[in-house]
């Protein structure tokens, strides 16, 4: 008899976080005499993934679809939310990265992102915009998270863009880099050796902030191995900026109004005169962008 390998998926997906969810419960709530479905002890998160669109005919149509941007662990309604076309980032019109990580002293999701703005403009007043996104989880999201996670479920990506959907984001932090900075100021870190003090060629490098009055930028480095995070503050003798204003096009309910932004131009003018500073390092978890084991292929 033929299996129908995807109610079969779910049947072991259904049985795994049931085992999961059943430490530490003594007993399972009743109801006029009869046990409650396992769907009970779910969360609201996992219960839209499982069965609301469009996640259930995302699952539907995962074979075959795997590589696709629709399966990438990423805060796409938060992007909306900030005026961005999410269909435009899915399809690569719009350049994008993303780190997604737990922390083990804190019970929130968090996204290190960026965006390439600009659209329209000469490639020359392009730039990129980074977030620092922080999303709370109850203890139970965070054991749905790492359970479907550890066990490579395709609802695992599903999930994370679930939070982003339903849970209220605390932007840590939101910066503005020019390309030509973007570019002096990797070159840079690459001429000083910043890079090689972590003997980790592959690490991931992500801005965090910067502070064009101090001159700081701040960035986050994630072990390649994916259990790491360290702070690493580097200081130059100049940052450039210089005020821009953005607009955008309504988007759903997103809708800007012409704001004046700062962006940071020139990262270096001197990479001589760049100072090295660091912190120590985080325990952290770094989760795949889309539905594959961690590797090196999405540096920031």
């Amino acid at each position: 008899m033929a299996i129908n390998q995807r109610k079969f998926n779910l049947v072991l997906l259904v049985s795994a976080l049931s085992l999961a969810f059943s430490v530490g419960c003594s007993s399972s709530p009743q109801t006029d005499g009869r046990t409650q479905s396992p769907d009970y002890v779910y969360s609201d998160t996992f219960r839209l993934v499982l069965y609301e669109e469009p996640y259930v005919t995302l699952v539907k149509n995962y074979r075959g679809n795997a590589d696709s941007a629709d399966f990438r662990s990423f805060p796409y309604a938060f992007c909306e939310s900030q005026g961005f076309d999410a269909e435009a980032i899915r399809s690569g019109e719009t350049e994008s990265g993303c780190v997604v990580w737990t922390s083990e002293e804190q019970s929130a999701l968090r996204f290190t992102l960026y965006l390439r703005d600009g659209d329209g403009e000469e490639e020359e007043d392009a730039y990129y915009v980074y977030y620092q996104l922080s999303y709370p989880l109850t203890a139970q999201e965070m054991t749905e998270w790492r359970t479907l996670n550890e066990g490579n479920y395709i609802e695992a990506p599903l999930f994370a863009q679930a939070i982003a959907q339903t849970k209220t984001v605390s932007v840590l932090s939101e910066s503005y880099l020019g390309k030509e900075a973007f570019d002096s100021l990797f070159e840079a870190l690459g001429r000083q050796g910043a890079l090689s003090r972590y003997d980790d060629e592959n690490a991931l490098l992500s801005l965090d902030t910067y502070d064009p009055e101090k001159n700081v930028v701040e960035t986050s480095l994630f072990s390649s191995d994916g259990r790491t995070r360290k702070t690493v503050v580097f200081t130059a003798a100049e940052l450039e900026t210089q005020d821009f204003f953005r607009t955008r096009t309504k988007i759903g309910e997103a809708v800007w109004e012409d704001r004046r932004e700062t962006r940071l131009v020139t990262a270096l003018s001197d990479s001589r005169q760049l100072r090295f500073e660091e912190t120590e390092s985080e325990h952290v978890v770094v989760y795949p962008l889309s539905f594959v084991r961690f590797d090196n292929r999405f540096v920031v």
